[in-house]
């Protein structure tokens, strides 16, 4: 018979056959003693490539998924990106150069401002219109 095997066929028999052969020539007598019972415990706590390897992975993993449970810092020292349109009244873009005020309120309408930044003169903002 001429049969052609999977891939998952093939690796599960060399497994088969890997375990079969080990376990054959690794017969050793049983241990008897203190000795024994101790070289016993020694070969259990040796950790293998995938303990390690998951523990790794496992301690990499952990702190990323903590780190949206952590309250934000009072302070920052990051910018906030913004973008906009500048129009006139009929909705033409304009382009010039003009100054701007930033406020950061923490109500949705009225309120004072948390934090204010005025953008004039030398930093006014640039509008431009982009050519499609």
């Amino acid at each position: 018979m001429n049969e052609q095997k999977g891939l998952f066929t093939r690796l599960g028999e060399t497994l088969d056959q890997y375990r079969t052969e080990r376990h054959t020539v690794v017969q050793e007598p049983a241990p008897t003693g203190r000795r024994g019972w101790l070289h016993w415990l020694g070969r259990q706590m040796v950790p293998n490539i995938g303990t390690l390897l998951m523990v790794v992975v496992l301690l990499l993993t952990i702190p990323s998924l903590a780190a949206p449970l952590l309250a934000p810092s009072a302070t920052s020292t990051s910018t906030i990106s913004y973008q906009g349109r500048l129009a006139d009244a009929e909705g033409n873009p304009l382009t010039d150069t003009y100054p701007m005020v930033f406020r950061i309120y923490d109500v949705p309408t009225g309120g004072v401002p948390l934090w204010t930044e005025h953008w004039n003169g030398g930093n006014s903002v640039r509008s431009s219109v982009a050519e499609c």
